[in-house]
């Protein structure tokens, strides 16, 4: 979970709630899509862990 609450959640997967993301994403607090996370193409594979460094930065 990042400070401003929002999630980050990566996994098998290629659509969240009908929006194409691959493989990873950013959940607003409330549970929704946050549409302004960029994640470019999506990741080449199942993402199996995730981390959120002190500067914000999201390493797969």
């Amino acid at each position: 979970m990042q400070v401003d609450g929002k999630i980050i959640i990566g996994g098998l997967f290629t659509e969240y709630n009908g929006t194409i993301r691959n493989h990873i994403a950013r959940l607003n607090a409330n549970g929704s899509l946050d549409e302004t996370f960029n994640t470019g193409i999506g990741a080449n594979n199942t993402i199996r862990v995730a981390n959120i460094q002190s500067d914000g930065k999201i390493i797969i």
